[in-house]
């Protein structure tokens, strides 16, 4: 897994709004809207996952 920076989310925020503009999204889209904050992260990391890294 790799981390979701804030260079991804610029990334997917100008693909979402070129889809918007295309009219293949209905309405606009805020990205950061669905991304979680660390701590919401990991509380449902399982702890298997959180020990490797």
């Amino acid at each position: 897994m790799l981390p979701i920076t804030d260079e991804v989310i610029k990334k997917q925020q100008q693909i979402a709004d070129l889809w918007y503009a295309q009219g293949l999204l209905p309405k606009k889209v805020n990205v950061k809207d669905g991304v979680l904050t660390p701590e919401e992260y990991a509380a449902f990391t399982p702890d298997s996952i959180k020990s490797n890294k």
